[in-house]
């Protein structure tokens, strides 16, 4: 061979080992270093980056599964929310739940709304509360629904939406049949019947309301004697004036809620309906209360000193 070739051949054998140890370079990179040709390919969600043994799903599988869990979560609060409902001549009760729960509120509801109407003279004139008019009750599946649905507070049990015409609750709500549905009753008939724009006194509001829950409508005698032997009732020049909201003495806030309720059961046994709703809307219309008074029991009550005067001795004769 000669010595050109020679020479040829050792140059040829020393690419081969460069060309080796590039490729051994390469490989020994690559257990190492993630090549950026593979980037793509792990962005797309085709080929998992994950360290050896393990299997972490790829971005796609996450995408996908978190897709079908908000589609399921959805759909089960779509289910929840899925209200069923039975109407009655005045009322329309929606629930999700407890369809004989919901039958009780209905029939209750009638029966409170005729007592009530007689109870204060109210006029149940053809297609008053019925059909489109008819008051709306929600019953929530349980209190967290019920708190969320118009941010109510959480120690209420039953709350009335006035401008709206409903009535709101939850399964299990405490006595909600028996005192929370002819209170909140009440207060929407009672604005409806005297206006429901009027800023009605608290004394008036919830005396009214209160006295046509049946438990505290059985007490009334009872409680306001008890307070009137005690020395404990609140002059009425006082007690109309006082916001009791404002009060932190639980007696007193007791005794104002027992006259509130024992002053209107007296001046509709004693009076009647008629002249009671008389005395509502001159207080309605403008009227301080013994103009209010005055107007509506001219022969009767004509100051608040009249109307204390006639109250007491009403207490001590019941």
């Amino acid at each position: 061979m000669s010595q050109e070739l020679r020479v040829r051949a050792q140059r040829l054998r020393g690419t081969r080992d460069e060309g080796r140890g590039t490729i051994k370079s390469a490989i020994s990179l690559s257990s190492i270093v993630h090549r950026p040709s593979s980037l793509p390919v792990r962005q797309a969600g085709i080929v998992p980056a994950c360290p050896a043994g393990r299997h972490r799903p790829s971005f796609f599988t996450v995408y996908l599964l978190f897709a079908i869990y908000c589609l399921l979560r959805f759909a089960d609060t779509a289910t929840a929310q899925e209200w069923k409902e039975i109407k009655g001549e005045h009322f329309i009760v929606y629930s999700t739940g407890n369809d004989r729960f919901s039958k009780d509120v209905l029939w209750n509801a009638e029966k409170y709304y005729s007592r009530i109407a007689d109870d204060l003279g109210y006029p149940r004139y053809s297609e008053f509360w019925q059909w489109e008019n008819r008051v709306k009750i929600y019953i929530y599946q349980d209190q967290v629904s019920y708190v969320n649905s118009h941010n109510f507070p959480q120690w209420s049990y039953g709350m009335a939406i006035y401008n709206k015409k409903e009535i709101c609750t939850y399964m299990g709500s405490a006595d909600f049949i028996g005192a929370i549905l002819p209170h909140e009753i009440t207060h929407l008939m009672f604005r409806d019947f005297v206006g429901l724009g009027w800023n009605i006194p608290l004394w008036l509001d919830e005396g009214v309301a209160q006295r046509q829950e049946p438990k505290k409508r059985n007490i009334i005698t009872k409680a306001i004697k008890q307070i009137y032997s005690k020395n404990e009732i609140i002059p009425l020049e006082n007690f109309f004036k006082v916001d009791i909201r404002n009060e932190k003495d639980e007696k007193i806030v007791r005794s104002y809620y027992i006259q509130a309720m024992s002053i209107i059961d007296f001046l509709i046994r004693k009076y009647g309906s008629d002249n009671f709703i008389h005395f509502c809307r001159n207080l309605r219309d403008g009227k301080n209360i013994e103009e209010a008074l005055a107007f509506a029991y001219p022969t009767s009550i004509r100051s608040l000193s009249d109307l204390e005067e006639r109250w007491r001795k009403y207490i001590k004769q019941i």
